[in-house]
Parts: structure tokens; C-alpha cells; sequence
């Protein structure tokens, strides 16, 4: 654990869950890995998870949100989870304008 003033190393671990940076270009698959570390150490709650998904992004990503109001929520971990994935992820159309 860091000291104050310190900052920890990624990825970190937090009692068992390994959790890795935050991949801007693929949320979906970084939602997976750390829910599949979630399905590993047993965590259910949705404030644990919640509080494990804001160790693993950057200010950048909180900065997009109100924290106050997800961590006030009572399903705190999905409603930060679905924004997340929402910001992120590329729409269909915008895809397919990509690869053409």
C-alpha cells in the first residue's frame, strides 16, 4: 500500500483482485477482466466494486463524472460501470466509418 504522498504502482492489488489500468480503447473488455477478478475473489457488493472500478481509472475518466452522485447511489458499481462503457464505446455507425 502507498504511504501519503506516494503513489502506488500498477496494476494493483487490492486484497485479491489484481486490477489493471483502464483500456480507453477497449471498456468492454476491460469491464470483463475486472469483473471476472470480482467472480475470482468472490466480491459481490456493489460498493466494493464500485471502489475497486475507481482504483483502476485514471482522473481523466472520474473527471467525466459526478462521483458524489454514483457513490450515493444504491447500485453504485453499475451506474459508474454503464457510464463508462457509454462514453467509450464506439458506436456502430462511427465503426464503420472507421474501417471504410
Amino acid at each position: 500500500m502507498a504511504r501519503s504522498g506516494q503513489v502506488a504502482e500498477v496494476p494493483l492489488v487490492a486484497g485479491k483482485i489484481k486490477i489493471i489500468p483502464f483500456w480507453p480503447d477497449k471498456p468492454k473488455s476491460w469491464c470483463r477482466q475486472l469483473e471476472a477478478q470480482y467472480r475470482l475473489s468472490k466480491v459481490s457488493e456493489e460498493t466494493e466494486k464500485y471502489y475497486h472500478l475507481l482504483s483502476g481509472v485514471d482522473d481523466k475518466v472520474l473527471d467525466l463524472f459526478d462521483d458524489e452522485e454514483e457513490s450515493l447511489s444504491d447500485t453504485p458499481y453499475s451506474g459508474l460501470k454503464s457510464k463508462i462503457l457509454k462514453e467509450y464505446e464506439i458506436s456502430t455507425p462511427d465503426k464503420m466509418e472507421i474501417i471504410f
